[in-house]
């Protein structure tokens, strides 16, 4: 389900971080994955990071993201959008958690650029491109459910996650017309490296600084006649 405005999805966001229970759901560290939204059918989520991987299937969050179909040429699409869903299923492949049935609920931020519907060729069926400066960003919580070896309900993790990327899109010709169809739009994203903070810079520039004074001494050191 596709819910429109920012001030709901923070909602859902700080409801979401409000289940977290830290003595038996320890948060994990995401560093980028991927969405994508189909025309027809569900979509799917995939999330990564040093730990290893989780993800599923979006049965409530495959509606479109791109509003017209089919799309007259030229014309103009957001690529940004808010997914709330409870209905994310799949698995959690962690070094320190394993689980085949999970229920995730999901909350994505999207912001994204104007797409411009292309023309598709008289002699081609299909049409694919991507477009860079997309970010994503989320929270999700994990919960197990019936005929998990875990406790029904029992919340296994949550995670918030954000970063940077690029969207790529399918469109296919409209039967009898000129118009496209969209068939699936996917979002990449990746995390930005962290960056040091100031007291570790700081150390680090000390530590250079000395580097090169012990050179300059020994340069200044007379050799031994």
């Amino acid at each position: 389900m596709v819910m429109p405005g920012v001030l709901r999805y923070l909602l859902v966001v700080g409801v979401l971080l409000t289940v977290s229970d830290p003595v038996q759901a320890d948060p994990i560290l995401i560093t980028g994955g991927h969405v994508v939204f189909r025309a027809e059918g569900p979509g799917s989520m995939g999330l990564f990071g040093p730990g290893g991987t989780l993800g599923g299937v979006l049965f409530g969050g495959g509606s479109p993201l791109v509003a017209c179909s089919p799309c007259p040429p030229g014309n103009a699409v957001q690529l940004s959008g808010s997914i709330v869903t409870s209905d994310v299923i799949g698995s959690i492949a962690l070094e320190t958690l394993r689980a085949d049935n999970v229920l995730f609920d999901v909350a994505i931020h999207i912001v994204g650029p104007t797409l411009l519907v292309p023309a598709i060729p008289r002699d081609a069926f299909a049409v694919t491109g991507s477009t860079g400066s997309i970010t994503v960003s989320g929270s999700l919580a994990a919960f197990a459910r019936e005929g998990s070896d875990l406790h029904r309900g029992a919340l296994l993790t949550t995670a918030n996650f954000s970063g940077e990327g690029a969207a790529s899109w399918r469109f296919i010709r409209a039967p009898g017309s000129d118009s496209a169809s969209w068939v699936d739009v996917r979002y990449d994203f990746k995390s930005p490296e962290p960056v040091p903070e100031p007291a570790t810079l700081g150390i680090v520039i000390i530590g250079g600084a000395g580097f090169a004074a012990a050179a300059r001494r020994t340069k200044r050191r007379p050799e031994k006649g």
